[in-house]
């Protein structure tokens, strides 16, 4: 499967006017379903992982990105829902 990618670590650290940075950048993953969809993604918090967010069918997901040895494709694994603000509230 093609179409994966990550962009450099260097666009995190990249200031733009003010000196401020982004500290986040750009990845394309395949999800548990097998769909390739976007995500942002952060600075790596260990070797294998990388911290992202994203949306998968309407809903915000967190988790992270990992190389799989299988076919070194990115993958993105969900670690927990984020409940949107209609979702949060209490009836």
């Amino acid at each position: 499967m093609e179409g994966t990618y990550l962009e450099p670590e260097e666009f995190a650290y990249n200031t733009r006017g003010g000196g401020h940075s982004r500290s986040n950048r750009g990845a394309r993953a395949i999800c548990p379903d097998g769909i390739i969809r976007t995500f942002t993604a952060g600075i790596p918090d260990t070797y294998f992982s990388i911290p992202a967010h994203g949306r998968i069918k309407g809903r915000y997901v967190v988790g992270s990105l990992t190389i799989d040895s299988e076919d070194e494709e990115l993958h993105f694994r969900e670690v927990r829902p984020v409940a949107s603000t209609n979702e949060s509230r209490v009836i």
